[in-house]
């Protein structure tokens, strides 16, 4: 989305080794436009925090996390 242009920083600052920027209004109204007209769901009966939830399926943290942005 970043790289097509649906969603542009606010500061590009990373051809200078920094993160870009986006601003919080720009966000939101890009979450608007994606779930408009999508079907409510209904909510889990039970969430997780991230160091419950690794330690439930065996994995120290750090490679839970790994795997929860990566997907490996």
């Amino acid at each position: 989305m970043y790289r097509s242009g649906i969603l542009k920083p606010r500061l590009k600052t990373a051809d200078h080794g920094a993160v870009d920027m986006f601003a919080p209004e720009d966000l939101d109204a890009f979450l608007g436009r994606l779930l408009d007209g999508a079907p409510p769901v209904k909510a889990a009966a039970s969430l997780a925090d991230m160091p419950s939830a690794a330690k439930k399926a065996c994995y120290r943290p750090p490679r839970s996390f790994r795997r929860f942005s990566t997907g490996a």
